[in-house]
């Protein structure tokens, strides 16, 4: 019987450079322990790359409370909540936002010109201060919330993002999607960007998915 103490998470956690934690919903179970959040800011610490995702809320089922407290050790915040943006969307869904204007000074943000969203709730990062850098926000009440953060913290690096959906294979081929996805993993890894091929990558990411 494995005793998950945590010397024992830590020293599984070693194994991986990369953690990624896609927007678990309400019925996944409750939300990170005190102890599982120290575990996931020694992970970053030492050098590790966390990447975390909440969920566009349109029910109980789909809260964010999970994936916010999974970064709430690192002064973030994904609360529950649905945005839209009737402006700029497709398929007649104002859920659907496409992000044009952002600022494209970010490693993360090489190569990508526009990000096709599949729904979205926004990231708080108040009290994380400076360390915390917005990468594309959308309007909320006549104000700007981050949907994408990226941020360096120890020796290692976090990425939080108000959704995941937008990595399903069909939606990686709308818009840059495919790679901002690439960027923000090797992001975390401490990898240069590498632009992507769009025909490579669709069969890449249908491959793996």
């Amino acid at each position: 019987v494995w005793d998950y103490t945590p010397d024992r998470r830590d020293a599984m956690l070693k194994e991986y450079g990369v953690l990624f934690i896609p927007s678990p919903n309400a019925m996944g179970g409750g939300d990170f322990t005190e102890e599982e959040q120290a575990t996931l800011r020694r992970f970053v610490e030492n050098g590790g790359g966390l990447f975390v995702c909440g969920l566009d809320y349109y029910g109980i089922h789909t809260s964010s409370n999970i994936s916010s407290s999974a970064v709430q050790p690192f002064g973030l915040e994904i609360p529950s909540v649905s945005l839209t943006d009737k402006s700029a969307c497709i398929l007649g869904d104002p859920r659907f936002m496409t992000f044009r204007d952002f600022p494209r000074t970010h490693d993360i943000l090489t190569h990508v010109t526009e990000f096709q969203s599949m729904g979205s709730t926004y990231v708080r990062c108040d009290k994380a201060g400076e360390r915390a850098i917005p990468l594309i926000a959308a309007n909320r009440n006549g104000d700007k919330v981050p949907v994408l953060v990226a941020m360096e913290w120890g020796k290692g690096r976090v990425v939080a993002m108000g959704e995941s959906n937008w990595m399903w294979p069909e939606w990686l081929e709308k818009a840059d999607n495919a790679q901002l996805a690439v960027n923000i993993f090797r992001w975390l890894a401490g990898e240069e960007s590498r632009q992507v091929v769009t025909e490579a990558a669709r069969r890449a990411t249908h491959a793996s998915f």
